[in-house]
């Protein structure tokens, strides 16, 4: 589970599921969690139509990266991008 400061928003993310059907729609989303080695990989789609981050609505979707590099320290990448839209290179 993260629990974020802003709004008290506690997200959970599920380890090594399937994502819920594309008509369960969630304000942050339905979140599938893997770790590849000693990162948490976490892909996130199902987002609300009314979800306002990027303006992008039900068509955003999120892959982020955690990797603890010490106690109680972690770096965070982020990837954002609308289904549909070519992946980057």
């Amino acid at each position: 589970m993260i629990f974020t400061e802003w709004m008290h928003d506690a997200r959970v993310i599920r380890l090594n599921g399937t994502h819920v059907s594309p008509a369960i729609r969630k304000w942050l989303g339905d979140s599938i969690g893997r770790y590849e080695g000693d990162t948490l990989v976490v892909d996130t789609t199902n987002f609300r139509r009314d979800t306002h981050n990027l303006d992008s609505g039900e068509r955003l979707h999120v892959v982020e990266r955690f990797h603890a590099r010490r106690p109680r320290h972690a770096a965070v990448s982020r990837h954002h991008r609308l289904d549909g839209s070519p992946e980057p290179t």
